[in-house]
């Protein structure tokens, strides 16, 4: 082999591996950029529903309000934003989706520790039918901040 075949070779390697690290760094960025943005849309649309819920008594069927027990409507979402799915979980576990929606979201032990006042919001992605969601807990507040011990969850 001579010499400019095998500095041929090092300059083709050496450009591939530039171009995979490149792509590489940009898919992480994107993703990650995206993630944000989704997470952002889902922190606002809690703060949407847990606003429209203030005052209203009408989540959990231990609260009566303005409908039949457990049912609550979800305010629409701002201009241009997604409405998602959004239900509110008990402090024993038990999913109140609302009521214009179909099915629920699984619930975890740390959603009900949201519920319960026993952890903060969060994050998560899971799997519902074969596709991944995010999802986003939530503590219901009373407008000062203090947790009502429920919790709204919605992707």
């Amino acid at each position: 082999m001579t010499l400019r075949t095998r500095l041929t070779l090092v300059a083709a390697v050496a450009v591939a591996v530039s171009v995979v690290v490149v792509a590489v760094a940009a898919f992480g960025t994107t993703r990650n950029v995206l993630v944000d943005e989704v997470d952002d849309s889902l922190r606002a649309r809690a703060d949407d529903v847990t606003e429209a819920t203030l005052g209203l008594q009408a989540i959990l069927p231990r609260r009566p309000g303005l409908g039949p027990p457990g049912e609550f409507v979800v305010p629409l979402p701002r201009f241009g934003g997604a409405g998602g799915f959004t239900q509110v979980v008990s402090e024993d576990g038990e999913a109140f989706p609302a009521t214009d929606q179909v099915g629920e979201l699984p619930v975890d032990d740390r959603a009900v520790e949201v519920a319960s006042g026993e952890s903060d919001a969060y994050f998560r992605t899971t799997s519902i039918d074969g596709a991944d969601v995010r999802v986003y807990t939530s503590p219901l507040t009373d407008g000062s901040g203090r947790p009502t011990h429920d919790k709204v969850e919605g992707i």
